[in-house]
This record gives C-alpha cells, sequence and structure tokens, in this order.
C-alpha cells in the first residue's frame, strides 16, 4: 500500500492552469432527436411540451427553431416566428450556463435576422423582461431599440403535466432590417 503525502494535496489545490479552448459551433436547424437534449440534463425539463409543440410548427414552417450545436449537443437555442405578416418575433433565446457571454446568443440573433430577411420580413420584434439587463444590452448591442412596455401573460404545461402562469414586465423592443 502506498503512502500519500499530505504535501500531495496541498500542492494540487495549489495548481491553477488556464488556457484556452476553441469552441467550433454550427448554428442549425433543430432535429427531432435535439428535443431531450434540449432539456439540458434536467434544468430545462419543464420546456419538454413547449419545445415539442414549437417544433410541430417548426416542421410547417410556421416558427423556424435554430440550435448553436457542440458536437452533436445544443448548446443554444432561438425560436423566430414567421406567422405575422408585418414583422418577424424572436423568443426562447437561451445558451446553456457555462457557455453564456461567449457570443453563441449573438450569433443565433443574427441567423434568426438573416432568417427574417430571407422571410422578407423589414422588422424583427421580441419582448424582455425588464429585470433581465444582460439580454436588454445584447438586445441592444444588436439594434434592437425599446418601443413599448408591458405585461405580457401566458401559460405553459410542465413535463409533468402542471399549468404554470406567467406573468411578465417586459419591455417590447423592434429592430429595422437593412
Amino acid at each position: 500500500m502506498a503512502l500519500r503525502s499530505p504535501r500531495g494535496k496541498a500542492y494540487a489545490d495549489t495548481v491553477h492552469e488556464y488556457f484556452d479552448a476553441p469552441l467550433h459551433l454550427l448554428i442549425r436547424a433543430v432535429h427531432a432527436d435535439d428535443l431531450p437534449k434540449l432539456e439540458w440534463f434536467g434544468s430545462m425539463a419543464h420546456w419538454r411540451e413547449v419545445n415539442r409543440r414549437t417544433f410541430i410548427d417548426h416542421t410547417a414552417g410556421l416558427r423556424l427553431m435554430f440550435v448553436a450545436d457542440l458536437h452533436d449537443f445544443p448548446v443554444g437555442q432561438v425560436v423566430i416566428d414567421v406567422t405575422s405578416h408585418e414583422y418577424a418575433y424572436v423568443y426562447a433565446l437561451r445558451v446553456l450556463g457555462p457557455l453564456q457571454s461567449l457570443g453563441i446568443g449573438t450569433q443565433l440573433v443574427k441567423t434568426g435576422e438573416q432568417v427574417a430577411r430571407a422571410h422578407g420580413f423589414r422588422q424583427m420584434q421580441l419582448a424582455v423582461e425588464k429585470s433581465n439587463l444582460g439580454a436588454r444590452r445584447l438586445y441592444e448591442r444588436m439594434g434592437f431599440e425599446i418601443f413599448t412596455q408591458r405585461v405580457d401573460v401566458w401559460s405553459y404545461v410542465d413535463h409533468l403535466g402542471e399549468t404554470h402562469w406567467v406573468q411578465e414586465d417586459v419591455f417590447g423592443m423592434r429592430k429595422v432590417l437593412t
């Protein structure tokens, strides 16, 4: 039996080696096999039914769902609702927590802008919770401007079949597409 020195752990606790790891991400349309992965190890399981319904709309061309794919695992998502005749509507922008602030959300919104232009839209709109300052700063950096404020009330059914009502104090933001 080997003797372990307490100095070994003390030394190990002092090791801090930083390195840069490039992330090669692919922004692409969602696939059916992405849906379970979008639950992000259970942290987003409550959105299971919402994602399933959105995927059905995606296959019908009503709402277009995109993911940021990292080695066949979706680490980000965005949905572009193209059912309006006046503007494309962006929602469900999410990036897996440890990968936030790396530009993934920005790229997902840029993809949404390309899709909106391709569909002939001249404007995109979205709603951002007033308390979500990080998201608001992202949208403002990308050229979105606040044009209204309101309280949105909506509901969803979670993975346990329970209905949840949500009331959000939001800013409506829009961007003219050039």
